[in-house]
């Protein structure tokens, strides 16, 4: 687990992935996510970079830690005439037919283009 120098290794993360969440988690904390006109509850978990695939302006599948989950349903939409930097949807989604679904929050960073994932606590 130690290196020859004795220390521990760096995380296998990506600096610039570190950097991007970290900043995506700022942005986040400071009230850039509005789900519906409040500022939406942030956990202490970091967000994590996800790939979505949209159908009909909605996420409708997404992969995260190299699983691909489909989306059940769309608890929470982002409000259209609000001007923000972020987009954020609540969803319940599942890895395989059959195994329950969990809620995510699943966020659109405008600026950068990233999409983020939490687990939902809601």
């Amino acid at each position: 687990m130690f290196d020859a120098n004795g220390h521990l290794p760096s995380p296998r993360w990506p600096r610039a992935r570190r950097a991007r969440a970290a900043a995506a988690s700022a942005d986040l904390a400071a009230g850039g996510c509005r789900a519906s006109g409040e500022v939406a509850a942030v956990s202490a978990v970091r967000p994590e970079p996800a790939q979505v695939w949209l159908s009909e302006d909605k996420p409708a599948r997404f992969v995260w830690r190299g699983r691909r989950y489909a989306v059940l349903s769309v608890l929470e939409s982002p409000q259209e005439e609000a001007a923000q930097a972020w987009r954020c949807w609540r969803v319940t989604a599942s890895p395989a037919r059959g195994v329950p679904g969990s809620a995510f929050r699943l966020c659109l960073d405008l600026e950068r283009g990233n999409w983020y994932l939490w687990r939902d606590q809601a």
